[in-house]
């Protein structure tokens, strides 16, 4: 079975997709959200995706207004690293979302997997696009299989681009995107949300 297989069939057989993706700026983090997308709404499995900036967009009412969507939250790092009145008003609208939506799969893009606050760490599919130490590795060996670990870490200080580990609860894989599958999306399926 095929990566991409998994994440279809945990797609299919749950209502509510969380996903992680964690890595340097630069390494194809938001590119590989969108690479999923496109694979998933070529596949029928949601009819949307919205690009969220959290940083100037926190209505959860013009967020969370959609069923089977895609919605991709890009660089939350340092924003739901610590707490506040309105990141809290998000993360609870984000729970009742969760409840409330028929069908959504919720992509968090961030730069660690420590920044970011405990509810957002917790994924059916975790991605990782970068490794750059013995330290790094250490954090994930709890998320990831030491041998696909130590092999992704092998490849990317080889300075491979654009390869992705990815675990789909429980099924390993490291992925590499063809460059001219980024950004193809139709954008009249996108709607960016900002201030």
């Amino acid at each position: 079975m095929k990566v991409l297989d998994r994440i279809k069939a945990i797609t299919i057989n749950n209502n509510i997709i969380l996903t992680s993706v964690i890595g340097l700026s630069g390494t194809g983090k938001t590119n590989f959200a969108l690479w999923l997308s496109e694979k998933l709404l070529n596949d029928n499995l949601y009819d949307d995706v919205k690009l969220v900036n959290l940083e100037e967009n926190l209505d959860e009412k013009a967020i969370f207004d959609s069923k089977n969507t895609i919605y991709i939250f890009d660089d939350v790092t340092y924003l739901l690293s610590k707490h506040s009145k309105e990141i809290d008003k998000f993360l609870r609208a984000l729970m009742l979302a969760r409840h409330s939506i028929e069908r959504a799969m919720f992509i968090f893009i961030s730069h660690y997997s420590t920044s970011t606050l405990p509810v957002l760490r917790s994924a059916h599919v975790r991605v990782v696009s970068s490794i750059t130490s013995v330290y790094e590795l250490r954090q994930y060996a709890k998320l990831f299989n030491t041998d696909a670990l130590w092999d992704f870490y092998q490849r990317f200080i080889k300075l491979e681009r654009y390869i992705f580990l990815v675990n789909a609860l429980g099924f390993h894989a490291i992925i590499k995107i063809p460059l001219s599958n980024l950004y193809k999306i139709k954008f009249s399926k996108i709607e960016v949300l900002s201030a």
